[in-house]
């Protein structure tokens, strides 16, 4: 399983560089905003964080073999999953937490943002870990109900 703070380490770097090579001049970011990575976390068996960049804000996940919701549910609201796998960092999930990160005046601003939606993205990563666990239970209970395992 990959060390978070490792994984933090390689996302600010890969995003630095994308950040330097493609969004640099770009009218679409915010120039008030860098690249950030906060609280790499462990959560259950798999390693999160969130990203700030100049044009958005993420939670990102590496789920064990990509076992991962389609959707989770942050508050009131639902949020899609993307996948995605690239090279140094690996396959991952990733929630929008904000996608127009434009009103955000300062580095200190998107920190103020991201924290709280960061514990709200880490509490729906336990919740879907902790349903697979359940229904992985469940499957197995029903194995042995009919001579299996």
């Amino acid at each position: 399983m990959p060390d978070p703070a490792e994984l933090a380490r390689r996302v600010l770097q890969h995003f630095e560089t994308v950040e330097r090579t493609v969004f640099r001049g770009d009218p679409a970011v915010n120039p008030r905003l860098k690249v950030e990575v906060l609280d790499p976390e462990l959560v259950q068996d798999t390693p999160t964080l969130v990203l700030v960049t100049p044009w958005t804000l993420n939670g990102m996940a590496f789920p064990p073999e990509g076992d991962f919701p389609n959707s989770l549910d942050l508050g009131k609201r639902s949020y899609p999953v993307f996948r995605n796998d690239l090279d140094g960092i690996g396959p991952y999930c990733s929630v929008n937490l904000v996608s127009d990160v434009g009103n955000l005046q300062s580095p200190d601003a998107a920190r103020g943002v991201g924290r709280p939606l960061g514990k709200m993205f880490r509490d729906a990563v336990a919740r879907a870990r902790q349903e697979r666990v359940v229904d992985d239970r469940a499957r197995r209970d029903l194995f042995k109900g009919l001579g299996g395992d």
